[in-house]
């Protein structure tokens, strides 16, 4: 690859391959030129979106949001984009932005118009999502009603039954937030340990 480089400089392939094979290596910032170098040669949404994963991966979550952001804007299919950008902007505190990134990804997804039960899981997370933004805002009723529809979508998803009862207890309602991990125990059976 790296013949190929000096061979065909004005190649972004060439680069977007060395970036692929630094990054298995770990060597973040050897990947992270060659991403550069490539969208130098060609502006690129899939390329922009590969840097904003990796900055996310070092913990860069200002310049993650930033090339993703570019890389939504651009791309023809941004619904991943769109739930990348969502959990960033909940990681940066950024409760508003976040409603908005995944409110794009509901957007863009192809499950829709009555399409949404053939993506439970998508679904789930974007409403998972929209309850952590609405429970960052101090917006309990909603909070809580996106974590109800997440339990809707993947009722055998145990995480999300937990999360229902932690946002019932933050709240007072130990009926619902008992219920809730009655819920979760009959999910994970009398011998899966606790």
């Amino acid at each position: 690859l790296r013949r190929a480089s000096a061979l065909y400089p004005e190649d972004p392939n060439v680069h977007l391959l060395l970036a692929s094979l630094f990054l298995r290596k770990q060597l973040y910032g050897d990947a992270e030129q060659e991403y550069r170098a490539s969208l130098a040669l060609n502006q690129n949404s899939g390329t922009l979106y590969s840097l904003g994963l990796l900055y996310g991966n070092e913990g860069r979550n200002v310049e993650a949001v930033e090339a993703i952001e570019r890389a939504a804007k651009e791309s023809t299919e941004p619904l991943d984009m769109y739930m990348t950008l969502g959990k960033l902007q909940i990681a940066l505190n950024h409760p508003e932005q976040a409603l908005a990134a995944f409110a794009g990804a509901e957007k863009h997804s192809p499950f829709r118009n009555g399409g949404e039960s053939l993506a439970p899981e998508l679904y789930a997370q974007i409403a998972e999502g929209n309850s952590e933004a609405h429970r960052l805002l101090g917006h309990w009723p909603a909070a809580i009603a996106f974590q109800q529809e997440a339990t809707r979508r993947t009722p055998t998803v145990v995480s999300r039954w937990n999360r229902l009862a932690e946002l019932y207890e933050a709240t007072g309602q130990m009926q619902f937030a008992a219920e809730a991990r009655q819920r979760v125990a009959e999910l994970q059976g009398p011998n899966t340990p606790h």
